[in-house]
């Protein structure tokens, strides 16, 4: 017979029942016979009750009758266990032992003191009526006497109303929908009785408050919601989350504005995605390794250029950009900003570079986003140590991009860095760093949150919007409990599909579920991946065209697990053409480090090349076996003999995944015009470290070496080289942290760094993208510098910028410079023209001290010429450009924009005189004769600007005094002899 009891309540609480000692049980028993009588027996042919509707007593063994339920109330309050209601507002509201919790009844937070932690040491409630009954909470105050200052102690929510223990909290704190505004400049934290109570819609332990100023109140401002008017940038849609997002894989588009930065609308599929075709780009703009570029010299309209861009004279330029309150001042490592962290900066605009600082505190995570505001660029975010090391970086073309630190037991120093994507542009943002101590079960998911959410089919990432691109590098997430990531994929009939996965940190146990097009789980294809499980991998052929979609989630159900953790994923579909190509590639035999092999270009096209979008051409491929660290040297070219006129070369780690390719070219350069880049022959170079036979010790490297073309011809017959290199380590002055010193002897300073294994960590001046090191060197006096900087071999031009300061606006940059310094300390970065630019480089700096003002820098303190005939020496490097003349006066025939200095002589009508100029160190000096100083131009009688050697020769028609003015053309200045003779 069923009991009536309270499912919630737990019994081992039960309170006793008793019975009163008034009432004797043949009472009872009279009492029932009579209620039989009455009521009557029930017929045995009559249905069994329903549930809800009567129910039975228990009269111990049997069961004696069946009461109906509208009339046996007495009845249960005699057996009966009290019911614990489905909603509270109290903690007298549930049984002893729990307390109210968001309006439900729960255990008990805590029963003695040692339960709790330091933040809130003191377990607060009252005593239940058997043992293990306390009603408790954590806090820090039993009444307002036990907080710090200002504070006040606030009851727990739930707590009775009598009661007056709970946390100390600070009037102020930000609501949940608030923030501290970047104004406020000073954060008080839980801890030493400050803190903010934990009521609905505050945050823990936070009040903002304004240093400038010596008010109380709190400085707020509303977190970013898209749906309380602050906006998305132009065609992202705002979600009922309050978060901007492109358009989703299942939602389509009709134009790029709706897709992430940097991607486009798909004319077929009209997904977004990244480009494979010119087409998709538009006139002024070409498809490059799957991102739209602006064609130099192509544009009309200011929409012809990517993002804020603005057309001028058919270039794009970056347009005017205003400096947001914290300046432009922080834009290396060097100069960092320091910020407070946990907070949000709002209506930031990235100009160029940004670099912040903040303290995270030790067991402490954080998470780091940047959240764009407008269109005008594409963002990028990484976080590095004060060392420089790069703790995580984050791009791509979402309009939020995120990273996340993990905590440490020592407090440290975290360098933010939110640089442009792309071509110098414009672009407004918010800087969010929030943070989360550790123990406190929150789990940052994976940054894409913050873009949408990927958690359906419906919101998944499209990571490969056409079987044609490749897959990402790796794909990497974070798990936590209850949440799933879904990523989508283009994939093409008979495509071999392999997922391979790892759990980097943490103690999750992913589980990945495969999705066919027609959205259903492929059968028996799931991905296992834990830390110290085997990885069980996904490896299948698809059986149809179209979107395959993988869901990743944490399984939990595993009692040791708490199911976070940060995973990454390596995903590649292999055609059956490229497994072809791949299995019929050549091997290339070296012999003393060289070899090469003759070929043509046979059969269908399967690949397109990274660099060269549009080679569309069969491929070849060849093997090339590497056992020691080496640079290697690889380069195509078309025969004479044959139509391959436009080779293009990529180099892979495994031949059948385009994630493992290592470098790619489609051309070379012209070393002495280093502005002019041929199609053909095309080259690369790309450093090597082959993996290490754990048995034999003896590095085990297969690389593959494939050539394509574009417009290939009907004979594409083809010369490979391969050549390899001993292997340079990598340079100590890779970083604007490890600037290298030059020291000079007799003026010029010499040095040769080889950028085998260098990064790039500098923009130059738009050319001189590739790997690149550091230099600085300091003057004592105003000098004359030369720098020039050449590969050696000479097989790549070499880019040099100087600039005040470690990667700063650049003062000088290109292929050299020669150019007159002030007394400072100057840096230099040297880079190589592109990413193939690998090789021993060598720099060298000459200067060479300026004199001194000279005495006649004007016609005031001219010098004069005595005798009728002699020589004087001099130099114009320390004069100033006081007589400036254009290049089309009637003088010299060419412009004077040059330091000079002056000379008189006293001139006698009929008597010839003849001026000779020989400047030395080769520079374009001038020689004229005026009569007044106030305008050189009208009162010149005479001039000369030839080559070298100035000759100039004059009658005077009056007598008077001349001034004989030693200049220059182009700014060109230097050291030279004046000899002058009177008569014949």
């Amino acid at each position: 017979m069923r009991r009536i009891r309270s499912p919630q309540r737990p019994l081992a609480v039960r309170p006793p029942i008793t019975h009163s000692p008034a009432v004797h049980p043949s009472a009872i028993l009279s009492l029932m016979s009579l209620m039989l009588i009455l009521w009557g027996c029930p017929d045995e042919k009559d249905p069994p009750p329903q549930a809800g509707a009567e129910a039975m007593v228990d009269m111990g063994e049997r069961d004696m009758f069946i009461i109906p339920e509208d009339d046996m109330e007495p009845m249960v309050e005699m057996d009966a266990e009290p019911m614990e209601p489905a909603t509270c507002t109290l903690d007298s509201e549930c049984f002893p032992g729990r307390i109210c919790v968001e309006e439900v009844c729960a255990d008990a937070e805590c029963q003695r003191d040692e339960d709790c932690d330091p933040t809130r040491p003191v377990c607060f409630g009252p005593e239940g009526e058997e043992p293990n009954q306390r009603r408790g909470r954590c806090g820090s105050c039993a009444s307002g006497d036990d907080c710090y200052g200002a504070s006040a102690c606030v009851p727990f929510v739930g707590a009775d109303p009598e009661a007056t223990s709970g946390m100390c909290a600070l009037e102020g704190a930000c609501a949940g929908s608030l923030e501290c505004a970047p104004s406020s400049r000073l954060v008080m934290r839980g801890g030493e009785g400050i803190g903010a109570a934990s009521g609905e819609g505050e945050r823990v332990g936070e009040v903002c408050v304004d240093r400038t100023s010596s008010s109380r109140e709190a400085v707020c401002e509303p977190a970013f919601d898209c749906r309380a008017g602050m906006g998305c940038p132009t065609g992202l849609a705002c979600l009922p989350s309050g978060q901007c997002a492109a358009a989703s894989l299942g939602e389509g588009c009709e134009s790029r504005e709706q897709c992430g930065f940097g991607e486009v609308c798909r004319q077929i599929s009209e997904v977004c995605g990244p480009c494979e075709s010119d087409a998709e780009c538009g006139d002024a703009q070409a498809c490059a390794s799957g991102s739209c570029v602006e064609v130099p010299g192509a544009c009309q309209a200011d929409a012809d250029c990517l993002g804020a861009r603005r057309c001028v004279l058919n270039e794009c330029v970056p347009p005017m950009c205003d400096e947001d309150a914290f300046g432009g001042e922080h834009t290396t490592l060097e100069t960092a900003l320091e910020i407070e962290g946990d907070r949000v900066y709002r209506d930031l605009m990235s100009c160029a570079d940004d670099v912040f600082r903040f303290t995270l505190p030790p067991a402490t995570s954080a998470l780091v986003a940047v959240r764009q505001r407008d269109r005008g660029a594409n963002l990028g975010l990484q976080v590095l140590d004060v060392d420089g090391r790069e703790l995580g970086r984050a791009v791509g073309p979402a309009p939020v991009e995120a990273v996340r630190l993990l905590e440490s037991a020592a407090p440290r120093v975290v360098l933010v860095r939110v640089f442009q994507e792309g071509p110098l542009s414009a672009a407004g943002y918010d800087l969010e760093i929030h943070y989360a101590e550790a123990g406190e079960g929150v789990c940052f998911d994976d940054p894409f949150e913050l873009n949408g959410g990927d958690d359906t089919l419906d919101k998944a990432r499209l990571i490969r919007a056409s079987a044609n691109l490749p897959f990402p590098e790796v794909v990497k997430g974070q798990s936590c409990p209850g949440d799933v990531d879904v990523m989508c994929f283009q994939v093409a009939r008979n495509e071999r599909l392999t997922i391979k996965g790892a759990v980097e940190l943490g103690d999750a146990l992913i589980v990945g579920t495969l999705y066919d097009p027609d959205g259903l789980p492929v059968e028996d294809v799931e991905g296992r991946w834990a830390p110290d499980l085997n990885p069980v991998d996904i490896d299948i052929t698809a059986a149809q065209r179209g979107a395959y979609c993988l869901s990743v989630e944490s399984d939990t159900t595993d009692g040791r697990r708490l199911g976070q953790g940060r995973y990454a994923l390596e995903l590649n579909a292999v055609s059956p053409a490229l497994a072809n190509l791949c299995g019929a590639a050549e091997r290339v035999t070296l012999e003393q480090g060289r070899g090469g092999a003759l070929g043509e270009l046979e059969g269908d096209d399967v690949l397109r090349a990274t660099c060269a979008p549009d080679s569309d051409a069969p491929e070849a491929a060849y093997h090339v076996d590497v056992t020691t660290p080496s640079l290697l040297v690889a380069s195509v070219s078309g025969l004479p003999t044959g139509t391959l006129g436009d080779p293009v070369l990529s180099l892979r780690g495994r031949c059948d995944q385009a994630t493992s390719e290592l470098a790619c070219s489609a051309g070379t350069f012209d070393v002495s015009n280093p502005f002019i880049t041929p199609p053909n022959p095309a080259t690369l170079r790309a450093p090597i470290i082959p993996p290490v036979d754990p048995v034999t010790g003896e590095g085990v490297g297969r690389y593959t070496v494939i050539v394509d073309g574009v417009s290939a011809g009907d004979r594409p017959e083809l010369q490979l080289n391969v050549e390899l290199r001993p292997l340079s380590p990598p340079p100590v002055n890779e970083t604007c942290a490890r600037v290298e010193a030059l020291t000079f002897e007799s003026g010029v300073a010499v040095v040769e760094a080889s950028l085998d294994q260098a990064n790039q960590d500098a923009e130059t001046c738009g050319v001189g993208d590739g790997p690149d090191v550091f230099y600085s060197f300091t003057l004592e006096r105003r000098s004359d510098v030369v720098i020039q900087a050449t590969s050696k071999p000479a097989e790549f031009p070499v880019v040099v910028s100087l600039s005040e300061r470690c990667g700063g606006p650049a003062i000088s940059c290109g292929f050299g410079s020669s150019l007159t310094l002030e007394a400072g300390e100057y840096h230099i970065t040297l880079a190589g023209v592109d990413a193939q630019a690998r090789g021993l480089t060598e720099l060298q700096v000459s200067a060479t001290p300026v004199p001194d003002a000279p005495n006649n820098d004007t016609c005031a303190g001219a010098i004069s010429l005595e005798g009728l005939s002699g020589a004087v020496s001099g130099d114009t490097r320390g004069a100033q450009d006081d007589y400036s003349m254009s290049a089309q006066n009637l003088c010299t025939r060419d412009n004077t924009l040059s330091p000079e200095v002056v000379y008189t002589l006293q001139a006698d009508a009929g008597v010839p005189l003849t001026f000779t100029l020989t400047p030395t160190l080769g520079w374009d000096a001038s020689l004229y004769l005026v009569t007044g100083c106030d305008d050189v131009e009208g009162s010149c009688v005479a001039g000369q600007d030839g080559a070298l050697t100035e000759t100039l020769s004059y009658t005077p028609s009056q007598s008077g005094l001349l001034y004989v003015v030693v200049d220059g053309a182009n700014g060109e200045a230097g050291p030279f002899t004046l000899e002058w003779s009177v008569g014949d």
